[in-house]
């Protein structure tokens, strides 16, 4: 088996991963987006956003759009990001630059 071979299937398994998740969470430029891979679904989210430390530095109750973009005022740190949707609670680790 070649690395391509391997890398084909990584790649394939990474975009499955993203098509069965509902919602993506990523960071960009001091901010953190959720996007709504569902896009018949837009049900009301609770979004918490922590800091290593544990501490809350964001919370809201929104509805999901296609995506969401929600402004940081942290830099150089991780954060964890948690969106409770319905029955579904997705976690994200993110590093803000």
């Amino acid at each position: 088996m070649k690395w391509s071979d391997n890398a084909d299937k990584a790649i394939k398994k990474v975009i499955k991963s993203a098509k069965e998740n509902a919602v993506n969470i990523y960071a960009y430029d001091k901010a953190v987006y959720i996007s709504n891979n569902d896009n018949s679904t837009y049900e009301t989210a609770k979004v918490s956003v922590y800091d290593m430390y544990g501490r809350q530095i964001y919370f809201n109750q929104m509805q999901l759009e296609n995506v969401t973009r929600i402004p940081v005022s942290v830099s150089n740190s991780y954060l964890i990001v948690k969106v409770v949707s319905g029955n579904k609670t997705y976690n994200e680790k993110v590093f803000i630059k």
